[in-house]
């Protein structure tokens, strides 16, 4: 058998290889086994640069056959273990508390170029209004309030204060390490390894079949990103130097309920048939919002008594992300992923939505009213 080279191709394959070589990075991430860390360890190793993990030694079987550095430690009390060494980039996938982020930064000034941050949409306010940007609303804890709340035994932290403790590490990761800092703010991260199962509630559920309970409003829109994407920006945002706060969800385009219950219906080939449900008559059935019909918030009544719904949950604003390099890949791939790795778990107990007994009681309820 003869093969035929393309000699120009050849010459430019060389060339990226050497530039890769010129260009390959010591990057440290701090979690990295579990869900975005794992994708983000997987894009670095794809990429040719050299990795180092910092956790508590779980999961770190699945990098085992590669090149990856293992620290074993944890974040809370052994960042010592980090002394005297120097890194290109870091990622810090799992900090939730401002005090860790603190630590953390101290340590890495003068010894990174680059840190990135996953923060979370759930930074703001609210999402009440459509189109939320960077600009809205960031509510912080005074000294006073969060040393009342790290203080107080009863509270499982971070629990009601998540938002502001994430907005809180953005502030101290910039404070220390100014204009070197990335914060992602990162809506429903899916995808296989997903752990809190809200998308694949709705992949198993559609492939089941028959009469599906679904929220209200087919055209209500909703919002998430294949934890891959994200993983390929952060390693784009190190190589090109990108800083800023930025939300990161998607897809690029409005994405309605029906139209990702029928994406879920082509990919698993299902004869699912939805059961569009007021909003009341959930609410009345104690039927909660995101958790027990994920990614559903109801436009019409508000979570807390006295506020206002949060129609926005499914708009966010994520145009600065996508003209920094943030790309989402199509949905019915993510979708396809998904439903593969589920059927690999055989059956695993999801954490997310109705089970079966309880949705039928609904459906049945239903009929009767």
């Amino acid at each position: 058998m003869i093969f035929i080279v393309n000699q120009g191709n050849l010459v430019k394959e060389m060339q990226n290889h050497i530039e890769g070589e010129a260009n390959r990075m010591n990057i440290l991430v701090i979690g990295g086994t579990k869900f975005l860390g794992r994708f983000v360890v997987q894009e670095a190793l794809s990429r040719g640069h050299q990795v180092t993990l910092l956790n508590r030694g779980n999961y770190n079987e699945i990098f085992a056959e590669t090149s990856v550095e293992m620290l074993i430690g944890d974040r809370n009390s052994d960042l010592e273990i980090l002394q005297g060494r120097t890194w290109d980039a870091v990622v810090d996938t799992c900090a939730f508390l401002p005090e860790q982020v603190t630590k953390l930064t101290k340590l890495l000034q003068g010894k990174t170029k680059h840190y990135t941050f996953i923060s979370s949409i759930s930074v703001y306010q609210d999402w009440v209004p459509e189109g939320i940007d960077e600009s809205y609303d960031t509510p912080t804890l005074s000294a006073e309030k969060l040393q009342e709340v790290m203080n107080d035994s009863t509270v499982s932290l971070p629990g009601p204060y998540y938002g502001p403790f994430k907005r809180m590490c953005e502030v101290e990761a910039e404070r220390h390490l100014p204009g070197q800092v990335l914060s992602i703010r990162a809506g429903l991260l899916v995808g296989p390894y997903d752990y809190t199962d809200r998308l694949t509630y709705w992949v198993r559920r559609v492939h089941q079949g028959g009469s599906v309970l679904t929220p209200e409003n087919p055209h209500q829109k909703v919002q998430f990103i294949d934890a891959r994407d994200v993983a390929r920006w952060i390693l784009h945002a190190m190589e090109y130097q990108v800083t800023g706060i930025y939300n990161a969800t998607g897809p690029e385009y409005p994405l309605t309920f029906e139209q990702l219950l029928e994406t879920c219906q082509r990919v698993t080939k299902s004869d699912a048939a939805w059961v569009w449900t007021s909003e009341r008559f959930l609410l009345d059935q104690k039927v909660a919002p995101w958790t027990d019909l994920p990614l559903w918030l109801p436009e019409k009544y508000p979570l807390e008594e006295g506020g206002e719904p949060w129609r926005g949950g499914g708009s966010v604003n994520c145009k600065k992300a996508f003209a920094a390099g943030l790309s989402c890949r199509p949905l019915e791939d993510t979708l396809r992923d998904l439903w593969q790795w589920d059927q690999d778990r055989n059956e695993a107990s999801l954490k997310a939505g109705l089970s079966t007994e309880r949705e039928q009681e609904i459906l049945r309820i239903l009929k009767e009213v």
